[in-house]
């Protein structure tokens, strides 16, 4: 069953100080991070799986593996 984590949670599967920026990339539509609102208006709880983080991440990864090959 795929695992639904808060964005403190998914900060530390990225690594990451906490789930404030996730939140704000969530929001704005930021670099494509797979995140979930739930509920309506301003008030939106984000939630993210960790299987499309962990993909997001990976493809993050062999993009700039990719970019760094034709330099």
């Amino acid at each position: 069953m795929p695992r639904l984590l808060t964005p403190d949670e998914a900060a530390t599967l990225l690594q990451m100080k906490n789930g404030k920026t996730l939140v704000k990339w969530a929001r704005e539509g930021t670099g494509g991070i797979p995140a979930h609102p739930l509920g309506e208006g301003k008030r939106r709880i984000w939630r993210f799986f960790q299987h499309e983080l962990e993909a997001w991440v990976e493809g993050k990864r062999g993009g700039r593996a990719a970019s760094n090959g034709r330099h």
